[in-house]
């Protein structure tokens, strides 16, 4: 009798330190607070640490030796049109300014530090005085290359760049007023209703790019977010085409593009 009451009380002891024992955290474990989806309530989900920490390592390695990205960007976009100009004040039709709000696009692909990109640069003008118009829309292609400088946690980068410029204008000088012919044969022989010129010249592509990655490391980089500084000296003189690209004439040397700083954002893969 005595041995039974012996053995029960043993038992009901034990029990209570097993379970407290079974509940509690494992050395190599950590707890992470979550929030149910169907309660609200805040959980405590036990996460091995070792595991953790390899997914951290994992990630940070990748970044550090590969990465894509793609992002779109916005700014100011510096031209030099003072040759155009003049020709417009001849002809009486507005001027351009020299200075527009841009926007655009690009990507990259990044090995180690070696960088290889290409970003594109549009805006556009429209001015109108009287009953004559001027539109200009500038498309801009930077290929560049570039070598990337990180600080210690690999948030942050800075990133000269070389490369080449491809740039365009197409101006398109449109008169608004009506034609005084009084008949179809008159109309059609008359002075044009509008007449566009496209030129197209080339540049270097020097780039000062500072980008930022706001999301840790454990869930890999996914966000770029930074600032892309150009200048685009041109190289050579430029070409200008008639509406078919066929006749090629001589003109003022322009520069679609000399200057560029936009904000960039984007998605890093």
């Amino acid at each position: 009798m005595k041995l039974f009451v012996v053995i029960l009380g043993g038992l009901l002891l034990g029990g209570p330190l097993v379970a407290r024992a079974q509940t509690t955290p494992q050395p190599g474990a950590v707890r992470v607070p979550y929030r149910s989806p169907v309660s609200g309530d805040v959980v405590e989900v036990s996460v091995d640490s070792v595991d953790f920490m390899k997914a951290t390592a994992l990630n940070e390695a990748v970044f550090k030796n590969f990465s894509g990205q793609v992002f779109a960007s916005l700014g100011y976009a510096g031209a030099r049109y003072g040759g155009l100009n003049d020709l417009l004040r001849q002809a009486g039709f507005p001027q351009v300014d020299n200075g527009q709000f841009s926007y655009g696009g690009g990507g990259s692909i990044r090995f180690k530090r070696v960088v290889l990109g290409i970003e594109g640069v549009v805006y556009d003008v429209k001015r109108k005085e009287q009953d004559r118009r001027t539109e200009l829309n500038s498309s801009n292609a930077l290929n560049y290359l570039g070598f990337a400088f990180f600080n210690r946690r690999h948030t942050q980068s800075f990133t000269p760049t070389l490369g080449v410029t491809y740039a365009s204008a197409d101006i398109t000088l449109t008169e608004l007023g009506q034609n005084p012919a009084q008949t179809a044969g008159g109309l059609l022989s008359g002075p044009a209703y509008s007449r566009t010129l496209h030129y197209r010249s080339t540049g270097l592509a020097l780039g000062a790019h500072y980008e930022a990655y706001p999301f840790d490391a454990v869930v890999l980089k996914r966000c770029v977010v930074g600032l892309h500084l150009n200048y685009c000296p041109r190289v050579g003189k430029g070409r200008y085409h008639a509406t078919d690209y066929k006749q090629e004439t001589d003109g003022p040397a322009l520069n679609p593009l000399l200057f560029s700083a936009r904000a960039v954002f984007g998605f890093v893969f």
